[in-house]
């Protein structure tokens, strides 16, 4: 059974990316995992980069169809010059006329308008709704936001119980499986750690809770605890690295 389970891990582990596998056998620290991975983003990027000017060359080609929407487009560009905050400068020049026109109306009024722009309880409950619209944003652009897809999220559940029910091996295989599909999601780390954390390996919680918080940066606590627990196990560097990201 045993046998059976590990060579099942070894086949999801096949989908990891090269510094992933090797950090997890034990070849290459927690720093030099995130050096390799930090370098290989960088190197897919410039490729995506380059991939983008040589299409834009090819589209900088002479074209007939071009030549008439140029003019199209200027002449668009001329209506809109007129443009001023969404209000055309004819308007702004009119509405500047009538309120010259209309200075004494409104220095006779301007006392009714005074009592008139008085906020009426309508207005101050639309106001808190902004307000508790804009606080609830806020909060929920604060909260870590995962990258596990919708459709693994019920596997990701299922691993979560799996655990509950200390059916150890059968989480481990999904939260594999989960990682070979969504490598960015921190979630399958994080449950991964608890699991060798309740079988008494504390080595293995660790290095899974390490790449957990490297993917979710957000949680400053969480790099001072793994902090802690590597000077537990005497590794001053990672200690160090830990606390430097808290």
């Amino acid at each position: 059974y045993w046998v059976t389970v590990a060579s099942s891990v070894n086949h999801k582990m096949s989908g990891f990316s090269p510094e992933l596998i090797e950090y997890l056998e034990g070849k290459i620290c927690f720093e030099e995992f995130e050096r390799r991975r930090e370098e290989r983003k960088s190197c897919e990027r410039k490729g995506q980069n380059v991939h983008i000017e040589e299409n834009e060359e090819d589209l900088d080609g002479p074209s007939t169809s071009g030549q008439g929407m140029s003019t199209e487009v200027q002449g668009h560009m001329e209506a809109e010059e007129e443009i001023s905050d969404g209000i055309s400068k004819s308007v702004h020049r009119v509405f500047a006329s009538m309120m010259g026109e209309n200075d004494e109306e409104e220095e006779e009024e301007e006392e009714d308008d005074e009592i008139s722009e008085q906020p009426t309880a309508g207005d101050v409950f639309a106001l808190e709704m902004v307000l508790n619209r804009e606080t609830k944003k806020m909060m929920k652009e604060k909260r870590p936001r995962s990258k596990l897809p919708r459709a693994l999220r019920g596997l990701m559940g299922e691993a979560n119980i799996r655990f509950a029910r200390g059916e150890h091996e059968e989480a481990i295989l999904m939260c594999m499986e989960i990682i070979r599909q969504a490598p960015l999601a921190y979630e399958p780390f994080s449950t991964l750690a608890m699991i060798y954390e309740d079988q008494g390996d504390m080595e293995k919680s660790l290095q899974f809770e390490l790449i957990a918080a490297h993917l979710n940066p957000s949680d400053t606590e969480e790099w001072v605890r793994l902090a802690e627990m590597s000077l537990e196990q005497d590794n001053i560097k990672q200690a160090v690295f830990c606390y430097s990201k808290g």
